[in-house]
């Protein structure tokens, strides 16, 4: 159990989540009377079991946000006006587990799953009206992920191969508009030389990220998530990459 403050943040160039931050005096004016510091409580159990050829572990978790002061835009779509709006209080409730199994030597394949779910617990009043959030999703969060990676080891050579999904995320804050769950798989291979005349540890990889070319967004809200609608902007997840690496040291 754990109980933590955060103080006001500062940000120079409007991009946090500070009452400093809004784009006018009057906006400051006005949310400066009624902002107070976030608190939160987190509470969490779980249980790990550990041997030669299974690892495993599973938590619960509780969070409770007082107070959390979050980025959003509000006004028309040709003039949003940014503001930090004290949300009041947030419930965050979840679970996650793993477990990874090693068959034999050289061999890891672990699976992990996670599930929250996160809600504004009362509606908002805000400079640019009034919004029912109570019982609301929270935005940019997806309630499910999931990971798989494969991996094996044989003397100096290590190729591997993992897939991670994210689920859906809600990209307004009364939930009409959301970016659909995606999957991102990724590959590669590495071989370790060991030490060569002066040069130690020599090591070569080769990686190829979102291996199948999938067409997602990554990051969204960073410009403010919208009251409601979508007007602001969203970033497309990057395609197929490859990278090479030689690295040593001396």
């Amino acid at each position: 159990m754990a109980e933590n403050m955060r103080a006001y943040e500062v940000s120079a160039f409007g991009v946090g989540n500070s009452i400093y931050s809004v784009q006018d005096q009057a906006t400051f004016q006005a949310q400066k009377r009624a902002a107070e510091p976030s608190k939160a409580w987190v509470y969490l159990g779980g249980y790990r079991y550990t041997s030669r050829y299974l690892q495993a572990n599973a938590t619960i978790y509780h969070a409770s946000l007082i107070h959390p002061l979050l980025a959003a835009a509000v006004g028309s779509l040709t003039n949003p006006v940014s503001q930090v709006i004290d949300f009041g209080h947030i419930s965050m409730t979840g679970a996650n587990g793993a477990i990874t199994l090693t068959p034999i030597r050289g061999l890891s394949f672990t699976n992990t799953l996670s599930y929250n779910k996160g809600t504004y617990d009362r509606n908002v009043d805000t400079v640019g009206g009034y919004y029912g959030l109570s019982g609301k999703n929270i935005v940019n969060y997806p309630a499910w992920m999931y990971k798989t990676a494969l991996s094996y080891t044989w003397k100096g050579a290590t190729a591997h191969f993992d897939a991670n999904y994210f689920g859906r995320r809600y990209y307004s804050f009364m939930n009409d508009t959301s970016v659909p769950g995606y999957w991102v798989a990724n590959a590669g291979l590495e071989y370790r030389f060991g030490d060569m005349s002066v040069l130690k540890n020599v090591t070569a990889s080769f990686n190829v990220y979102n291996l199948f070319n999938n067409k997602y967004i990554s990051m969204m809200g960073q410009n403010d998530n919208p009251a409601v609608g979508d007007y602001q902007s969203m970033e497309r997840g990057a395609v197929r990459e490859f990278f090479g690496t030689v690295s040593t040291s001396f």
